[in-house]
């Protein structure tokens, strides 16, 4: 039994609730018990981020994707996805800026400028 309460001795001490600190509760405040908010803020990151990736095992990319298979809803990364192509090439984006050069632009009507409007002390604009 000499054991038992040598052990709760040296618990208590070392806990920071011992009765011979000046300071009952405070080493523990400071001590072990806040440590128990920051290791809950990594778990919650930890969670997050295993909600967040993909769901093929071994998987570490980020999940942005869905893909329904016999009704159950599965989130892949592009990867992954059976339906999801790879990346624009530098060709792709080279074509569709061509094709935006090409386009006609769009007809402005004209005598529609500032000219004329009037500003807040009534004189005319001279823009």
């Amino acid at each position: 039994m000499h054991w038992f309460f040598a052990s709760w001795h040296w618990w208590l001490v070392h806990s920071g609730t011992s009765e011979l600190t000046p300071n009952v509760w405070y080493n523990a405040w400071s001590g072990w018990v806040s440590d128990l908010g920051e290791v809950t803020l990594v778990g919650a990151v930890v969670v997050g981020y295993r909600h967040a990736n993909c769901h093929i095992q071994g998987c570490w990319r980020l999940a942005k994707h869905e893909y329904e298979m016999d009704g159950v809803k599965y989130r892949l990364c592009r990867r992954h996805h059976p339906k999801v192509d790879t990346r624009p090439t530098l060709q792709d984006f080279d074509a569709h800026h061509a094709a935006m050069v090409a386009k006609p632009k769009r007809a402005t009507r004209s005598g529609l400028g500032p000219k004329g409007v009037t500003d807040a002390r009534g004189g005319q604009s001279r823009a």
